[in-house]
């Protein structure tokens, strides 16, 4: 009897087992909007007690969409940025790659040349200054005081009028301001 019991147990969790549900598998990722244009191809027309019925086939054609990344705009086209970094590289090679590549979708046909400048720093900018050819881009460090001397001697582009607010409204709270010379972002 018992045995006859167990078989049963066991043959009746068989089927609660095979009765559960499947388990669901995680929803799609949702693709960020696109800007379709609708084009009608009226394929057949027919009269119907003097009621025109049209059947229309729709072919829907993706349109490129701006990029989200791409904030700044009329970016000159073809243009070639030369960015500058402090003694970053090779530890942060990639992520400087990564970012460059990303900002190439954003800005097609832009050129960004990166230079990462290490112990000879401080000289290779103030001689490309001297020069007239100083890069476009530099990173730099907020507790050398380079910002303040640079920014001071006229040298350094002042971005507050520059930079849209939605730039702006991407960096965390109080890092915007971090740069002020004067009261004014560098």
């Amino acid at each position: 009897m018992r045995t006859k019991l167990l078989s049963v147990l066991i043959l009746v969790s068989f089927i609660l087992a095979s009765c559960t549900a499947a388990p669901t598998a995680a929803p799609a990722p949702v693709a960020a909007p696109v800007t379709v244009k609708e084009t009608v191809v009226v394929q057949q027309t027919q009269i119907v007690n003097q009621t025109q019925v049209v059947e229309k086939v729709v072919e829907v054609t993706p349109t490129p969409g701006p990029n989200p990344e791409a904030v700044i705009p009329n970016v000159e086209p073809n243009a070639t940025i030369t960015f500058w970094t402090f003694w970053l590289s090779p530890t942060f090679d990639q992520y400087i790659k990564d970012t460059i590549a990303r900002f190439n979708v954003a800005y097609p046909g832009v050129t960004v040349k990166w230079e990462d400048h290490q112990a000879t720093f401080q000289d290779d900018l103030k001689n490309s200054f001297a020069a007239g050819n100083a890069p476009d881009v530099i990173n730099l460090s907020v507790s050398e005081g380079w910002v303040s001397d640079y920014a001071t001697q006229g040298k350094l582009l002042a971005l507050d009028d520059k930079v849209p607010a939605a730039v702006k409204g991407l960096y965390f709270p109080g890092l915007w301001n971090e740069q002020l010379v004067n009261k004014v972002n560098y």
